[in-house]
Parts: C-alpha cells; structure tokens; sequence
C-alpha cells in the first residue's frame, strides 16, 4: 500500500497549529515568531515533509520548473547540453525535468503534452528524426507558451533557437580535406527533413561548387548517420570503380564505422582515404586512427538557449524570435592531416 504523502495539515495537527500558521512558517513569512517557524521547520524535517511544487506553482503562477525534450539523453552531445541548461536554471532557481523522445515523433508529443500537464514554465526542445510537422509546438506558441529550440529545428519553423552554423562548419571541413589533396570527396549524412543534416550537406555542395568539382551521386548517403550503417557505406563507396580520396561524415558515429571498416581492410588512413565529422564525440579523440571532427561545444549551447527561455519567462510581453549562433571549431586529427 502506497504511503500517504505528508501534508501541511499532518504538521498543524502534530503542534496544534492552525494549517495557515504552518504554510506561512514554510514560507518564512515576517508575520510568525522565530520560534515557531523554527519548530514547524524541525517538526516538518521529522515528518519528511515535502513541499508539492505543482501545488504551490498553480497558487502562485510559477512551479519554477523548465521541461527538456530531446531526441537521446545517452549522447554526449545532448549530455553536455543538458549540463549546460541545468546550471542556468539552478542559478535562477528552478529545476529541470528531462524527457526523450527516442527520436519517435509520437513520444515527441506525448512529451509535450506530459511536461505542460506538470504545468512547468516553459520548454526546450530538440526534434526527433521522425519530427515532419510542428503542430504540437505551434499550439504552444499560439499561447505564447516559452519555448527554445536548440540544435535541431525545422528552418521553415519560425521560433527562438540556439544553432551552429552547420552549413559553414561543413563547408570548412570539406576545404580542409581539399587543402590535403583530396578532390573526390564523399558525403555520408542524414535526411532533408533534419536541419543540421540539410546544412552541412549545403556546406558539403558549396565546397565542391566553389572549387568548381562534380557533384557525384554515387558518393553521396543520406541515409548513413550510425556505426552499423557506415560501415558498408564505405564498403560501398570503396568498391566503385572509382573511389573517393576522403568522406565527409555528418555524424561522428557514422565516423566511427568508417574507422573500423579501413583498419579490418588494411585502408591507410589518411593515405588512401582521408575523413572528418561531426559531434566531437569522446571517442574520436582516443580511438586509432584519432578521428578528426568538428567540435559544437553543445554545453554552451545548453546554457545559451536556457538563457534565451529565461528571457521568456521573465518577460510579460511575447518576445521577437531569435536566432543564436554558437561559434563551432575543427579539431583536426590523424584521419585527415595528411603530413
């Protein structure tokens, strides 16, 4: 049987307060002695008494809560995120509650609709792969609901967001394979329908274009964004008849693959292949061959788009959408320095 929780009412009882005495002592309220908030205080500590903050939010218009929804928690890059929003909303005193949707659409709206259920002041958001329509947000914008995207967002999507420059951040990375020699360079990335994939694809054109090369169909996957899927992807593209010098890679998993595919087939890298990605994961660091990558710095984003919601909350009149760049960096490692 689930124990009762215990209530300002169990506290009153036991010293023979009044329930409104004892809601005012756990408020520090000037009206009552010192004496008796301290004894309410005690009395409270003994009984466990804990204080229901949807409760006292609903009384007071604010359950000094924030809702987090992103696509996986067991990424370091939405780890790092997370840090960063955590301790802005410490600092301005309220807590975090973490949902993910699994990058399931369907689990991205019952997130939604869980996190306003528990009344929390506003939200962040990173959308799922699956995410091709907006509707469960844009209800919350028509009610001026606080709301911040972060790293992944449609676009067309007008609405506050905290970003890399996805498509710059490509465009470098693929200049730098050309300035090591590489002339046919691959693509492995992700779906249209994902902004940061899109972007870095559009830098990954531009670069060719602009150094007046072919844009390839057969070097190009936009269905290749894990380990298992770049594996074979680069199987593939090294089987052509004619193969890429390097690969650009829009996930460092998908890097991760390619890594492991040129060391079980004796491919030098980066001699005969060179490649770069994306994320700064851990891994890329430590790994043979050291994997080069372009670093997002995702806590500070965090911290950026918390900065923005606060703004939000804290302000009685809608605020004009913005669009916060965060200033990325090409780390550059073994897999693609050629000496």
């Amino acid at each position: 049987m689930k124990k009762k929780a215990v209530t300002i009412y169990d506290i009153a009882q036991r010293l023979r307060l009044s329930p409104s005495t004892v809601s005012r002592g756990l408020r520090n309220d000037a009206r009552i002695n010192t004496n008796t908030k301290r004894l309410i205080a005690d009395t409270a500590a003994q009984l466990n008494y804990q204080p229901n903050r949807v409760a006292a939010g609903l009384r007071g218009g604010s359950t000094k809560t924030i809702g987090l929804i992103v696509p996986r928690i067991n990424r370091d890059f939405f780890a790092n995120a997370i840090s960063g929003i955590e301790q802005v909303a410490r600092r301005h005193g309220f807590q975090l509650i973490i949902t993910q949707s699994n990058e399931r659409l369907a689990a991205e709206r019952e997130n939604v609709m869980a996190l306003t259920a528990a009344r929390v002041d506003g939200i962040l958001a990173s959308c799922s792969l699956e995410t091709d329509t907006m509707d469960h947000f844009t209800v919350l914008q028509k009610r001026h609901f606080p709301l911040v995207f972060f790293d992944r967002v449609p676009d067309h999507f007008i609405g506050h967001r905290v970003v890399v420059d996805d498509e710059g951040l490509a465009y470098r990375a693929v200049q730098h394979l050309l300035e090591q020699g590489a002339r046919k360079i691959a693509h492995l990335g992700g779906p249209d329908s994902v902004n940061i994939y899109a972007n870095r694809y559009k830098g990954y054109v531009r670069a060719l274009r602009e150094n007046n090369l072919p844009l390839r169909p057969e070097y190009i996957d936009r269905n290749c964004l894990t380990e298992q899927q770049g594996y074979p992807a680069t199987e593939k593209l090294l089987q052509l008849p004619d193969p890429p010098e390097a690969i650009f890679s829009a996930s460092d998993w998908t890097a991760l693959g390619i890594a492991k595919y040129c060391k079980d087939h004796g491919i030098a890298v980066p001699t005969d292949l060179a490649f770069m990605s994306f994320a700064n994961e851990p891994f890329t660091s430590i790994i043979v061959p050291a994997i080069s990558s372009i670093e997002q710095f995702s806590e500070r984003m965090g911290a950026a788009a918390a900065e923005l919601l606060f703004r939000q909350i804290s302000n009685s009149e809608p605020l004009a959408p913005e669009r916060v760049v965060i200033d990325g960096e090409l780390i550059l490692r073994e897999s693609s320095h050629r000496q």
